[in-house]
């Protein structure tokens, strides 16, 4: 989640911050850098798209269809300019109602939790908006796509891919996630006056390496908690 609590080395600096910051200081290397280091997997490649883009994107496709409660769209009636916002199973959205959806959090009592649900949501539906589309297409949308996002991959390596995903029906994969919202591993908490979320990096790290590669070589019961660091307090947990 964006407001773990963490330690941090970018940008020739040492520091604990939120895990967003990482960003601030170091950009895409900081970020890759961060999560590397916390959840000790490495990425081979990122993709960052900024609010525009990320709206211009997804009306290239045509849009991008998923099913919206009506809670949540109420929330955005009430909160936004669009007063209309459709809800219901199968809704089709443009990018702009794209990019309000997946930035809500207050609407549920779980903020992030439920926001980086929705984002999760938002990435399978535009997997689902192209996973019809012939190399040439492909192709062409790389083309338009490489002025919108910032990325590692080259043109080269993303159409090569792409051969491969046509080939092996990767589109039809099912998505498995991973929600680490267990109260065991993490809780919120506060840092001064900030709102922050304590993760149990240990436990986490170990139950990511299960999830992508099969095996962990952190075993967490052989490392100190977080966890005993923090106090609880008048607005929770903290230091």
């Amino acid at each position: 989640y964006r407001d773990t609590w963490t330690y941090m080395n970018v940008g020739g600096m040492e520091t604990y911050n939120k895990m967003n910051a990482a960003y601030m200081f170091g950009k895409d290397e900081g970020i890759v850098a961060t999560i590397e280091n916390n959840f000790k997997i490495d990425i081979d490649y990122y993709l960052a798209v900024d609010f525009s883009s990320f709206e211009d994107i997804i009306n290239l496709l045509g849009g991008i269809t998923v099913d919206v409660e009506e809670y949540e769209a109420e929330y955005i009636r009430r909160t936004s300019v669009h007063k209309q916002f459709p809800s219901g199973k199968g809704v089709k959205l443009d990018g702009w109602e794209a990019l309000v959806f997946a930035r809500i959090r207050k609407s549920d009592g779980d903020s992030d939790v439920s926001r980086t649900r929705r984002q999760r949501i938002v990435i399978s539906a535009l997997i689902d908006s192209v996973k019809d589309a012939s190399l040439s297409q492909i192709n062409e949308m790389t083309d338009t796509f490489f002025s919108y996002v910032r990325t590692d991959l080259s043109k080269m390596e993303i159409l090569s891919y792409a051969v491969q995903a046509l080939a092996n029906k990767w589109a039809d994969f099912e998505i498995e996630s991973v929600m680490l919202n267990d109260e065991s591993i993490y809780r919120t908490g506060y840092v001064g006056e900030s709102s922050v979320v304590f993760v149990e990096f240990p436990a986490v790290s170990e139950l990511v390496q299960r999830a992508v590669y099969g095996d962990s070589s952190v075993i967490a019961s052989e490392s100190q908690s977080p966890f005993s660091f923090l106090r609880y307090g008048q607005k929770g947990w903290g230091f």
